[in-house]
């Protein structure tokens, strides 16, 4: 099996995974701008893995693009990013985007029954398999949040449309897939 840690830099997930990063540093064992494209034949990937990537990209749909790319047919995505309201996301300069519980629904065939309206993009088939927000700043509080916004997608709406700025999400965890 074929499975990317892209973005890795120092702090690759695991060992096993080939780490792919723009600099090089230890656990990086490609090094490559991803905003070129990824140095993978096509359908040759079995999963990507990427945490705090995403959000530092020029283009986020070439990069979710040549993800798919290299893909196999129903290939995984594991994504990890921080949430809109997490105030340290504002604080780093290198972040050219924020993303909320949403945000993948856009390049996803099967519309959100509660958020944005379906503006399906044909280029980029992503089937969304789970999304869960993240309140590690929260201990006991954040839990509990957890539990409740993570249920359900309508409760997920509610929270990001009434309740971000009372008790702001750190990051958000998607599990996507390769529609094919």
């Amino acid at each position: 099996m074929l499975e990317l840690d892209v973005g890795c830099g120092s702090n690759k997930r695991r060992p096993d995974l080939v780490g792919v990063d723009s600099r090089r540093c230890p656990g990086v064992d490609v090094v490559c701008d991803v905003n070129q494209g990824l140095p993978f034949d096509s359908g040759t990937v079995d999963s990507i893995y990427s945490s705090h990537f995403l959000e530092h990209v020029d283009d986020l749909e070439r990069t979710l693009g040549e993800f798919l790319r290299v893909l196999k047919p129903e290939g995984r995505l594991h994504i990890v990013v921080p949430h809109f309201s997490n105030p340290l996301g504002y604080s780093d300069y290198t972040h050219r985007r924020f993303f909320g519980y949403f945000t993948f629904n856009y390049f996803a065939k099967a519309p959100a029954r509660y958020g944005p309206p379906p503006h399906y993009n044909p280029n980029l088939n992503l089937k969304i398999i789970s999304k869960t927000l993240v309140f590690k700043q929260w201990p006991i509080i954040g839990g509990i949040v957890e539990s409740i916004v993570n249920r359900w997608e309508l409760a997920a709406y509610i929270y990001e449309s009434r309740f971000t700025w009372l008790f702001p999400c750190f990051e958000i965890v998607f599990e996507l897939e390769r529609d094919s």
